[in-house]
């Protein structure tokens, strides 16, 4: 996960999760974000974390990760399409769901797209790793996404 992202303490130890979990809840507080933990379905354990951050009540921006060990079982892309239509579904406003990958981050990407994302395009120095400006891939969903992947599922 340190890869792609950096700005992440490396280990991640107690001490930074609860320092997560403490920005969160102040997030939610204050509305500009909700963060939910992605737990294993048979143990209850927390082994992920996804994040819708609210830009207005039209966009907001998607994150997510898995922990090392529980990765390639499919739980990013059901908690990603999971809460993608319930923002749809409960925010008649939201207009679109943004995801950010580094170039290279190819399970990420897969994600976005088994969660129906469309890639579309490449930001050219959008965001910055390790003090050095950076491109990212952009990825979105919006509301017909949804219907016309609900019309190829009937």
């Amino acid at each position: 996960m340190h890869r792609w992202m950096p700005e992440e303490a490396d280990p991640f130890g107690e001490g930074e999760a609860r320092a997560f979990i403490e920005e969160a809840a102040s997030h939610l507080a204050a509305g500009t974000s909700v963060a939910l933990a992605i737990a294993d379905e048979s143990t209850d354990v927390a082994v992920g974390s996804t994040t819708f951050h609210v830009w207005g009540s039209r966009h907001w921006n998607v994150g997510y990760w898995v922990a090392q060990g529980q990765r390639r079982r499919g739980l990013a892309t059901e908690a990603v399409t999971r809460l993608s239509r319930w923002a749809f579904s409960d925010y008649p406003r939201l207009a679109r769901l943004s995801l950010y990958t580094l170039p290279g981050n190819e399970p990420s990407q897969a994600v976005a797209l088994r969660a129906g994302f469309r890639q579309e395009g490449l930001l050219r120095r959008w965001g910055e790793a390790n003090g050095e400006q950076v491109d990212w891939v952009m990825f979105s969903l919006i509301r017909e996404d949804l219907a016309a992947e609900g019309s190829r599922d009937a």
